[in-house]
């Protein structure tokens, strides 16, 4: 009696899909100018955070750290100069208001790319009233 033997299985080929070259680049291409514009904002008294997928733009926010932070078109002006396309003036930037004050500017950086940058407002004097403050209402 012959002795049956197993079929072999047949090989499959998976192929992983390829990712396109500009998806791959374009963060890279950002992260080169988060350090830069990091430092940028350390100089104005501003923490810079990042948000978003890298993917569209650069998605930054700003927030005024600091007493002594300055005004934000400062800080705004400054990254222009550093990282932004010297063919479009500062005063053509792209400039809109969005909830909780903030002000939102589009700085392109060449080859379509940009940096949406969220500023959010110096605010001054900020009092609680007495019995009521901050940190009891928190319960820390």
């Amino acid at each position: 009696m012959k002795k049956r033997q197993k079929p072999t299985p047949k090989a499959v080929t998976v192929t992983a899909p390829k990712p396109e070259p500009e998806k791959c680049v374009i963060p890279g291409i950002y992260l080169h100018y988060l350090p830069i514009i990091t430092k940028i904002g350390r100089k104005h008294d501003y923490a810079i955070g990042l948000h978003g997928s890298m993917r569209r733009d650069l998605d930054l926010i700003a927030v005024p750290w600091t007493d002594k932070a300055s005004p934000c078109g400062n800080l705004v002006l400054d990254i222009h100069r550093t990282c932004g396309d010297h063919l479009i003036p500062f005063e053509k930037l792209k400039k809109e208001a969005k909830p909780h004050n903030r002000v939102s500017y589009a700085i392109p950086i060449g080859a379509g790319l940009y940096i949406d940058l969220s500023v959010m407002p110096l605010c001054w004097n900020v009092t609680w009233p007495a019995g009521n403050s901050y940190m009891a209402r928190l319960k820390v």
